[in-house]
C-alpha cells in the first residue's frame, strides 16, 4: 500500500481483471504458465493538466469545457456548483459574460430593426458560437485563455489573478 491518499474517483484506481487467467482459457499448457494473479492496468489520469480537483465531480478541464457550451444553463450551473477550482470558475464566468453580451446585443438589434430578421442577427449568432467553441477547446486543453475585455472582468469576478 502506498502513502498516497485514496481517491474517491473509481477511474483513479487501477482496474483488476474479475476473472483469473486460468478460468478464462480452455486449459491448454500455454495458458497454465500465466500468472493466476489478476492483471492491473495503469490508472487513467484524472488531472492531466495539473488543474486540481473540482467540487462538481469532473476533471477541471472537462468541467470548464462543459461550462463553455452555448446555452447559458451549463455555465450558470457549473459556476454556482463549483466553489474551489478557479480554472472552472473563470471559464464559467467568461461564458456567462459572453452570453450576457450576446443576449444584450441581440435584444438591442431586434429593437432597432423592430423584430425583423437580418444578416446581423445571423452574424451575431455565428460569432457567439465561434467564440464559445474557442473557449471550450482552450478549456479542454487546460489552457488559460481570456477574451479581450470579458476575460479580465471574468477573472476579477472569479477571483483569479491571470497576471502572475
Amino acid at each position: 500500500m502506498t502513502d498516497e491518499p485514496q481517491s474517491p474517483y473509481p477511474y483513479d484506481e487501477p482496474e483488476k481483471s474479475p476473472v483469473p487467467v486460468e478460468e478464462a482459457g480452455n486449459g491448454n499448457s500455454s495458458e497454465e504458465s500465466r500468472s493466476e494473479e489478476p492483471t492491473e492496468t495503469p490508472a487513467a489520469p484524472h488531472d492531466p493538466h495539473g488543474l486540481g480537483r473540482t467540487s462538481v465531480g469532473m476533471a477541471a478541464h472537462t468541467a470548464a469545457a462543459v461550462a463553455c457550451v452555448p446555452p447559458l444553463i451549463p455555465c450558470l450551473a457549473i459556476y454556482m456548483l463549483e466553489k474551489k477550482n478557479k480554472f472552472v470558475r473563470f471559464y464559467a464566468m467568461q461564458s456567462i459574460l459572453l452570453g450576457a453580451v450576446w443576449m444584450t446585443a441581440f435584444a438591442l438589434l431586434s429593437l432597432i430593426l423592430q423584430g425583423m430578421a437580418s444578416p446581423l442577427h445571423w452574424l451575431l449568432n455565428v460569432a457567439w458560437i465561434v467564440l464559445s467553441i474557442i473557449l471550450a477547446v482552450n478549456a479542454a486543453s487546460g489552457k488559460w485563455f481570456r477574451l479581450p475585455v470579458l476575460g479580465d472582468i471574468a477573472a476579477k469576478l472569479a477571483g483569479v489573478d491571470l497576471d502572475q
